[in-house]
């Protein structure tokens, strides 16, 4: 991996998603690029003008506004923190600071980057404490490279464990990490599993033990069984240093984890970071 994103949204970072970021920067040899959305409202104005005795009207855009002033001050000083916050974790950095449509422009930066980080307070609205946020949900749709969601804290990464449900997208995810983070083959994984059909297929975890054992040494295949997202709680809330992946955002079992309910307050606190990618 070369080129990894920070999404910042609205809101500064937390401390330990700094932390993370400049891990995985530092550890994969990339340059930590820290995108900023100036979010600023527009007002149209109407433009008349006189050319050869005939009328000339035409609408522009004017972002000029006495409310900008804060939006521009704020995002200023975000960038000024990320950098002093790059520059003390010894992390190369850059700095790419959006300002015509936010949105699309941080989805663009997402076709030309590798993966990009965020977390679980990502948003480009203020005041918004639906974990996760529309935006966060947004991104994790559109994006068009792997989404990593930071960890409320973070100390170090001593296991991986894929999520498998047999389907396409966990099968990518898993692909997505080996090709990403090559420098973590020799950390402990676990291929976390879990049937409510009670059924396996032989030849299909065969394929998958054969392929694993070519990156890491001797993967360990944990089968549990029950309600995948309460039985997912339970296996990372009792786990420490854990990198979980996770396949498509809401195209499977595994993604409900992440989605509104009420276990939202433990999804927000879950101290493991989140590779989510889909095909």
């Amino acid at each position: 991996m070369r080129k990894l994103l920070l999404a910042t949204g609205c809101k500064q970072p937390e401390s330990a998603t700094l932390d993370f970021a400049c891990y995985l920067a530092k550890m994969t040899g990339s340059k930590l690029t820290g995108v900023f959305m100036e979010i600023l409202k527009h007002k149209d104005i109407l433009v008349t003008s006189l050319q050869d005795d005939v009328l000339q009207m035409d609408i522009k855009t004017d972002s000029s506004m006495p409310e900008n002033e804060a939006a521009r001050s704020n995002c200023e000083q975000m960038i000024e923190q990320f950098k002093n916050a790059c520059i003390s974790r010894e992390t190369t950095l850059a700095v790419h600071r959006d300002r015509g449509v936010p949105w699309d422009e941080l989805i663009m930066e997402c076709r030309y980057a590798d993966a990009i980080i965020t977390d679980i307070n990502f948003t480009l609205k203020e005041g918004v404490d639906e974990y996760p946020s529309h935006y966060l949900k947004k991104l994790l749709h559109e994006s068009e490279c792997p989404v990593i969601i930071a960890p409320q804290r973070f100390e170090q990464i001593d296991e991986i464990v894929f999520t498998y449900d047999g389907s396409k997208a966990s099968v990518h995810a898993i692909r997505q990490f080996i090709n990403l983070f090559p420098e973590l083959k020799d950390k402990k994984v676990t291929v976390l599993e879990i049937r409510t059909d009670h059924e396996q297929n032989i030849d299909e975890h065969y394929r998958l033990k054969e392929w694993l054992n070519l990156y890491y040494n001797k993967p360990n295949f944990v089968s549990l069984e029950g309600d995948s997202k309460n039985r997912l709680l339970e296996y990372f809330l009792s786990h420490q240093n854990i990198f979980a992946v996770m396949g498509g955002f809401s195209r499977n079992r595994w993604s409900r984890i992440l989605q509104p309910s009420a276990s939202a307050p433990v999804v927000k606190l879950l101290p493991i970071p989140l590779f989510i990618a889909h095909p």
